[in-house]
């Protein structure tokens, strides 16, 4: 199909979805029930992403956080017992965390919960781009039926563009039943 033709054929599907044709829904219940299905699955996905992308930076706060806690309580003095005994330690376990156990923590994270989400949501735009070819199969379909009733109806002593109008539907018919 060359550049002229793919282009007719977009601006033909977009004028069915736009004067109301076959646009959105095809009387097909049990791929409109699983492309609902798909749908929420995508939300919810891009939406758990979003969440382990705020929990790796909450985590990153928070220790960001106790270090500078660290820090100010050390910058105190205290009229207590050993005060500099529990600053000092608090202050080691705050710096602990943040150089030794944030750095792990990211890393491990990052492997085991980023990397695997991240993945999971680069399959979406693949199952998008088959749903909108099987649309645009179907739009095609309905439209050669439309042609061929058209034909049907108009002419019935032509029988060529009958004919080339049932070789049209059948075209699209395999494409459909193909990618169905």
């Amino acid at each position: 199909m060359n550049l002229w033709e793919g282009t007719k054929r977009g601006v033909n599907r977009a004028g069915a979805a736009v004067r109301g044709g076959s646009g959105t829904q095809h009387s097909d219940p049990e791929f409109n029930e699983q492309e609902q299905r798909f749908r929420n699955l995508e939300r919810r996905a891009m939406r758990l992403m979003e969440e382990t992308k705020g929990y790796r930076t909450s985590i990153a706060e928070v220790t960001s956080a106790q270090t500078a806690l660290a820090e100010n309580l050390a910058s105190f003095v205290i009229d207590v017992q050993r005060p500099q005994d529990y600053q000092t330690a608090y202050r080691q376990a705050a710096t602990t965390i943040s150089q030794t156990s944030h750095p792990q923590f990211n890393e491990i994270y990052t492997r085991t919960v980023l990397q695997p989400m991240a993945q999971y949501c680069g399959y979406l735009p693949e199952f998008e781009k088959a749903i909108k070819k099987r649309k645009q199969l179907a739009d095609d379909l309905e439209k050669a039926r439309r042609q061929l009733s058209k034909e049907q109806s108009k002419s019935p002593e032509d029988p060529s563009g009958i004919e080339r109008a049932e070789q049209d539907v059948q075209y699209a018919e395999d494409a459909h039943n193909t990618l169905n």
